[in-house]
């Protein structure tokens, strides 16, 4: 509260608006500064950018306190992004808003920009309720032109009022700060997302009530600019870092964790690593929320909860029958499970996280209370499983870890951990890059340390770089394509974005940026991949398609708009985690076979013979003499609503007259009648219904088929296909609606354009 009377000080009027950001004009009292202009424009298209959300932006409004009279060094200047909701459907709408508010979040998050020294704060706000404030100025960047000019009205600040008021809300503030600390990590972040919208739909009470100058909106500004709200920020932040922490942790062996491994090894009593005479269980000590992986090949024979006793919760026990030579083990004291009885299990795929026991305040929360406790049947012994030359030499706390790789990396496995097996790996493959002069390049700039990254500003231009080509080719070739620049050597946004991708799927932190480990697995990726210079050719490098890193194209002499369409589609599966290869090659080989991977709205058919309409719509024509079918087949529109419309009997959603014409196949997989372009339509979040003709374009086209043949379900929900022919099959029924041996058939002969890269 120091600086509280100096904040108050600052909501006074000035007689003129901030003469960094306005100039005076005759015409209009005060236009914006155009270079000020064309950098709020650039910022603005970047962070629309940034949302990846196909939305129509109507305007972009400067407002708050530097587009009025009362501006002070404390204003931000508040860019509002406009756009028309009314987009969405309405069961959706809701949650595009907190997507734009999650994505305001993060952009600020990334980018410190400032305009003279004030912050850039940006929102998405919908057109059809977009309100003027009162007395708040409000200035279209996009026409260049006030939209409400800024009223220099007098006021009166009711300073005891206010000050009671944020004293009021920093005393809550503070309150939900010491409370957080005693919840569990939900019940935090539930608390804090409860404060922050009080706060929020506070403040908007208050500019509905009385604009500008509410006691509610300057109580608003004081919690901001004495840094309360950051305070909220921060604290939701320290909560993620906390959750996220813990699971990346287990990306590198920190201190912490490397003691808990030489303490505490041992079954119940931390006995050090050389006393293995009767146990058959091991107990690893780590922070709750540690990911255990699978340390063998199996299949999950059982799944159990172990209850509470003790004031502890013992958690969930997986047991796994073992298969390709590894014996039969279980882990115990685990969370957030999705195994089940039958589920087969490889080294390395995920178990479940360890479970926070302690429940209550007798019981220890120190790290060292929480453990995974692994164990074999009865009359096993763990030492059967590690090389014995690890425990030669003593009790094990004086042991060195690079000297015991052999058990380290089966350790590191299962937690996910790198250690010197992951620098004997890079080394291998090193060895075995032979005259690849691209994986050479690679290595090249792994040596060198360099970190690559995104250095964009809104008053840069963004350097060539021939390493930043080298990495974006090697991210094209395992899939994590550049469809609008390509491989261009300048690490921009799309290229960040590709970086982040890449970062998700590999469990490395993902901050859009590549450091000498993060190469190593690129390196690793290409190689496991069985890059080639060679294969360089198969890369698209000027922009819009590449071949994907799992599925090779080279069968198919695809051209090049078939090969940029079939890029959409594996980008839309890539982007919904349907990385499955097989499950991929399957639907491209549906689709293929419906379109030959070109968008199409279906065309008349006054020069197909009779019999052949009679082929293929059945009895949809059977009434019509061939006279009457070649008179209606002469109009398209007449011809469509007979075999599609609200009279023809197929269930297809068309209510209205011409229905039929308007609704007809579209797309790379024939998208017909009204019920379908509105269901499928609200999947992707494009209105369909309204607009038909979308689906023609091959960014939709290629939603919308993968929205059909996933029907928009989650990754699970897909059978885990070991093989091609099975998903071919699965996909080809999906798309005739039952099973059918011509669609089977079809898609079979479609799918040899595909080979899957094991």
């Amino acid at each position: 509260m120091d600086n509280l009377k100096s904040i108050l000080s600052s909501f006074k009027l000035k007689n003129e608006l901030n003469s960094k950001v306005w100039e005076k004009s005759k015409k209009e009292g005060y236009t914006l500064n155009p270079k000020v202009r064309t950098n709020l424009l650039e910022i603005s298209y970047d962070f629309i950018e940034s949302l990846k959300v196909d939305v129509v932006i109507s305007d972009i409004i400067m407002t708050g306190s530097l587009a009025n009279y009362n501006w002070s060094n404390y204003s931000d200047i508040d860019l509002h992004i406009i756009a028309d909701f009314g987009q969405f459907s309405k069961n959706v709408r809701s949650l595009y808003e907190e997507l734009f508010r999650l994505k305001k979040t993060v952009y600020g998050a990334k980018h410190d920009i400032k305009i003279f020294g004030y912050d850039v704060e940006l929102y998405v706000e919908d057109e059809s309720i977009a309100r003027d404030v009162k007395g708040a100025g409000r200035y279209s960047i996009l026409h260049n032109e006030w939209t409400v000019k800024p009223p220099k009205e007098s006021f009166k600040i009711r300073e005891k009022d206010i000050k009671e008021k944020a004293k009021k809300w920093m005393k809550i503030i503070d309150g939900v700060e010491e409370t957080i600390q005693d919840e569990d990590i939900e019940s935090a972040k539930k608390l804090l997302k409860k404060y922050t919208e009080k706060i929020r739909k506070y403040r908007e009470c208050g500019l509905e009530k009385g604009g500008e100058y509410s006691d509610e909106n300057l109580v608003f500004k004081i919690l901001r600019r004495n840094g309360y709200l950051d305070r909220l920020k921060d604290m939701k932040n320290k909560l993620i870092d906390k959750k996220l922490s813990i699971k990346e942790s287990i990306t590198t062996i920190g201190d912490e964790f490397k003691v808990d491994l030489e303490n505490g090894p041992a079954n119940h009593g931390k006995r050090a690593f050389g006393n293995w005479q009767s146990d058959n269980a091991w107990d690893v000590f780590a922070p709750a929320g540690t990911v255990v992986n699978s340390y063998t090949d199996g299949v999950v024979s059982k799944v159990y909860d172990n209850g509470k006793r003790s004031g502890k919760v013992f958690g969930t026990q997986i047991n796994v029958k073992g298969e390709n030579g590894y014996p039969d083990i279980f882990y115990t004291h685990l969370t957030n499970v999705k195994l089940s009885s039958g589920d087969k299990v490889n080294v390395g795929d995920y178990i479940g996280e360890i479970i926070q026991w302690c429940v209550d305040e007798n019981c220890s929360k120190k790290m060292d209370g929480t453990h995974v406790h692994i164990g074999l049947p009865r009359g096993n012994h763990l030492k059967d499983l590690i090389n014995d030359k690890v425990f030669k030499g003593g009790d094990g706390k004086n042991m060195k870890y690079e000297k015991h790789d052999s058990f380290l990396s089966s350790l590191f496995s299962l937690f996910g951990l790198s250690g010197k097996s992951k620098d004997k790996n890079f080394e291998k493959i090193v060895d075995d890059v032979g005259d690849s002069k691209f994986l050479k390049s690679i290595i090249d700039i792994i040596d060198s340390d360099k970190i690559l990254k995104n250095i964009k500003t809104p008053k840069s231009k963004i350097p060539y770089d021939k390493d930043v080509e080298i990495i974006q080719t090697a991210l094209q070739f395992l899939g994590f394509s550049l469809p609008k620049w390509g491989v261009d050597g300048l690490f921009g946004p799309e290229t960040q974005r590709a970086v982040e991708s890449f970062e998700e799927k590999n469990s490395l932190k993902v901050d859009g940026e590549l450091n000498s480990n993060d190469l190593k697995v690129l390196l690793s990726n290409l190689s496991e991949k069985g890059f080639t210079d060679e294969k360089l050719s198969g890369i698209q490098r000027d922009s819009d398609f590449v071949v994907n890193g799992q599925i090779d194209l080279s069968k198919g002499k695809f051209n090049g708009e078939q090969l940029k369409n079939i890029n959409l589609i594996i980008n839309e599966l890539n982007n919904k985690g349907i990385t499955n290869p097989y499950t991929q090659a399957g639907i491209l080989s549906v689709i293929g076979k419906e379109s030959n991977f070109n968008t199409y709205k279906e065309i008349g058919y006054s020069n197909t013979s009779n019999s052949r309409i009679r082929n293929i719509f059945g009895r949809r024509v059977s009434k019509y003499s061939d006279s009457e079918l070649s008179r209606l087949k002469q109009n398209d529109e007449d011809f469509f609503d007979a075999m599609y419309g609200m009279n023809s009997g197929m269930k297809l959603g068309n209510t209205m007259p011409g229905d039929g014409w308007r609704y007809v196949g579209r797309g790379m997989n024939g998208l017909t009648g009204r019920a379908n372009y509105r269901k499928y339509g609200n999947m992707i979040g494009v209105d369909l219904e309204s607009n038909p003709e979308k689906v023609e374009d091959p960014e939709i086209a290629a939603k919308v088929a993968v929205a059909f043949f996933t029907k928009n379900k989650p990754p699970q929900s897909i059978p885990n296909f070991e093989n091609k022919q099975d998903a071919v099959n699965y996909f080809a029924d999906i798309n005739a609606g039952g099973r059918s041996s011509f669609s089977r058939e079809a898609a079979d002969k479609y799918s040899t354009s595909f080979d899957v890269i094991a």
